[in-house]
């Protein structure tokens, strides 16, 4: 499955994230960010954790800082799915999902959830320069969660699209993966 990224602004705008060849990002920033939630979210399955935190000693070796700490505003800000919908659009959301609807409440408690995934544009944009950097300097191999083109590119292209919403003085965002 491919996914594509929007960075969602307090603008009410909805920026992309370009790669140099043209197409949209997302795919590699998806993986990247689900494996490194894994690795900080405590009820995660250990083994998982075990083999992203090889990968994850490296960075926190170069910077001298947790990967859990300083990623936390990115693993804070991001979702998927399609969820254009305000507490009172349960009907509609029902009638174009018939077949994997949630019930009214379970809706808008998605809602409410979603809506704590603003984050602050600065830091934000600040954890996603400082892995970028990190990982320029410390070149880890590939894996399921990291491609060292792939990933970079998506990364690149999220600190634009940050910046770009920056300038155009937006002060809160959110990733939607679709």
């Amino acid at each position: 499955m491919s996914f594509s990224a929007i960075l969602e602004t307090d603008t009410h705008e909805r920026l992309r994230l370009l790669l140099p060849d043209g197409t949209f990002g997302g795919n590699a920033l998806s993986s990247l960010l689900t494996a490194l939630h894994a690795l900080c979210d405590a009820a995660s399955d250990s083994r998982l954790q075990a083999e992203i935190q090889t990968w994850a000693m490296m960075i926190e070796h170069a910077i001298d800082e947790s990967v859990c700490v300083f990623m936390q505003p990115l693993l804070k800000a991001w979702y998927s799915g399609f969820w254009d919908f305000t507490e009172d659009d349960y009907t509609i959301y029902w009638y174009y999902n018939p077949d994997n609807s949630l019930a009214e409440e379970a809706f808008k408690q998605t809602l409410r959830m979603l809506d704590q995934r603003w984050g602050d544009v600065d830091a934000l944009l600040l954890a996603t320069n400082k892995l970028l950097n990190s990982l320029n300097n410390v070149q880890p191999n590939e894996t399921w969660w990291y491609h060292p083109i792939w990933s970079v590119w998506d990364l690149r292209a999220l600190s634009q699209s940050l910046a770009l919403a920056q300038a155009r003085r937006a002060t809160r965002v959110r990733i939607q993966f679709t």
